[in-house]
Parts: C-alpha cells; sequence; structure tokens
C-alpha cells in the first residue's frame, strides 16, 4: 500500500482561510492537485493534521469528502495528540504494509533522518502546487 500523510492547513489551504468549516479552509485547486495525485499513483490519505485533534475525525473526513477529496481515499490518521513525527512512525510500525508514502506538510521539521526524505514541502502562502505533485509521484 501507497500512503500519503497529509497535514491539511498550508496544504489544502493556505495562510488567508479563515476556519475549518469555512469555504476557505480548502482550496478547490488544491485538492484538484492533491486527488490526480492520489490516482496517478494509488495511494490512500492518512490524516496528520491538528484538524484531527480538534474536532470529531469522522467529522473532518466527512467535510473533505464534502470539499471533493477523491471518495474512499482517507483510511485513517495518526493517533491523536501525538507529535506528527512521532504520529507517523507510529503509523508506520503499526501498518507493516505500507510499502511507500510519502509527508505532504507545510511546516513539519522532522528529526528523524529516515523521514526526511519522505517529505513535500509546500509553501503555506499557496497550498499544494503542480511542482509539488511531481515529487509526490516521484516518491510514491
Amino acid at each position: 500500500m501507497k500512503v500519503v500523510f497529509l497535514d491539511i492547513d498550508g496544504v489544502l489551504n493556505n495562510c488567508m482561510a479563515a476556519g475549518v468549516f469555512h469555504h476557505s479552509s480548502t482550496d478547490p485547486f488544491c485538492i484538484a492537485i492533491l486527488n490526480e495525485s492520489l490516482r496517478r499513483t494509488n495511494a490512500k490519505i492518512v490524516i496528520i493534521s491538528t484538524w484531527k485533534d480538534n474536532f470529531d475525525i469522522s467529522v473532518v473526513i466527512n467535510l473533505l469528502y464534502e470539499r471533493g477529496i477523491l471518495p474512499d481515499s482517507i483510511i485513517g490518521c495518526t493517533e491523536k495528540d501525538a507529535p506528527k513525527e512521532l504520529g507517523i512512525k507510529n503509523f508506520l510500525e503499526i501498518h507493516g504494509e505500507i510499502e511507500k508514502f510519502v509527508i505532504i506538510d507545510d511546516n513539519l521539521e522532522l528529526q528523524d533522518e529516515s523521514l526526511k526524505n519522505f517529505c513535500v514541502r509546500t509553501d503555506s502562502h499557496e497550498g499544494i502546487q503542480p511542482e509539488d505533485m511531481d515529487k509526490i509521484i516521484n516518491l510514491l
């Protein structure tokens, strides 16, 4: 299985987003880029965003599907209230069936050298862009 560890703020929106439930919390252009990355790689999404810590995960997943994320592409999230890096490492350890993965985030400072090469860092002012999609596809 291929997995995209997905942050939301600064990836599916930009720094001008007005809040989780506001229409600006996701940008259709950014969602289209992520969806195309998923289509081309057959990858699934694991949410690492703090949205999973602040809201019921089923509400977050439904919101993302309503905003256009590919149906059935989200398989879960990292553990609640765990630092992102630890959550990713724990998820990888528990799910040995993951053969390839990428981490998409706008501000994650990874300490673990084994994870650094799998991170695509987006610009928080723009969210995910076409050039990011190329990096994602190459990693997956």
